[in-house]
């Protein structure tokens, strides 16, 4: 298992124009790197459709977020860049390697339930501009269904500072794990109601709870 205090695996993958990029190109900068499952998933589109709402929040104070996907370049371009206008960069590896590397987990369960909730969501997905299609699910190749999202914070120096594998297909690492990455002379006191600092909100906890049950089901037996 990679975890905190490892050295991050590097990587060599394109882009959705064909573009190489490695994550030792970002050393001396924090990066975000989030490990999603096919460039269709509609689960993926949406914790995608939240970090977006962060991304420029975060960039202005020196995290850099990369997305990789289990899909090909152009498949990332059609589903992805086209629905989301991603401000981050998103990466294609279709054989799977890097996640092999960071020893990504597998689970048909919480497949499973990932596909009764986007069934449950597709009114609230549908209002977010999320679209979908059964026919692009990769039955075929069955890794990129099964795989289990997770997300890493990995320092100046190449080193995994927290590292989060979804407890829900739809989950991802919490905001206030990420917000503490930021270094401490970037974090934001304006004290605006608005802000996405959740030292400045005075109503994130009650937020957070709206959107908790806002996709909420019943997965006690998903273990």
């Amino acid at each position: 298992m990679v975890g905190v205090g490892d050295s991050a695996p590097d990587f060599n993958l394109p882009d959705t124009l064909g573009k190489k990029h490695k994550l030792s190109d970002f050393k001396g900068k924090r990066v975000l790197l989030s490990f999603n499952r096919y460039a269709a998933c509609p689960v993926c589109l949406y914790t995608l459709d939240r970090m977006r709402e962060q991304a420029d929040y975060l960039r202005e104070r020196g995290i850099f977020i990369i997305c990789i996907f289990a899909s090909k370049a152009n498949s990332i371009a059609r589903w992805v860049e086209s629905q989301e206008k991603s401000p981050f960069l998103l990466l294609s590896d279709k054989e799977m390697v890097t996640y092999k590397r960071f020893k990504s987990r597998y689970s048909w369960k919480k497949a499973n339930a990932a596909g009764i909730w986007v069934l449950k969501a597709k009114k609230e997905l549908n209002d977010r501009g999320i679209s979908f299609s059964v026919k692009q699910v990769p039955l075929t190749k069955p890794k990129p269904v099964y795989v289990v999202p997770s997300d890493f914070l990995i320092d100046e120096n190449g080193k995994i500072a927290d590292a989060y594998h979804s407890v829900k297909f739809q989950d991802m690492m919490s905001w206030e794990r990420i917000e503490a990455f930021i270094p401490k002379n970037m974090r934001c006191k304006c004290n605006g109601k608005d802000c996405l600092s959740t030292e400045c909100r005075v109503n994130y906890k009650e937020i957070m709870a709206e959107a908790e049950n806002m996709f909420a089901y019943d997965d006690e037996d998903d273990e």
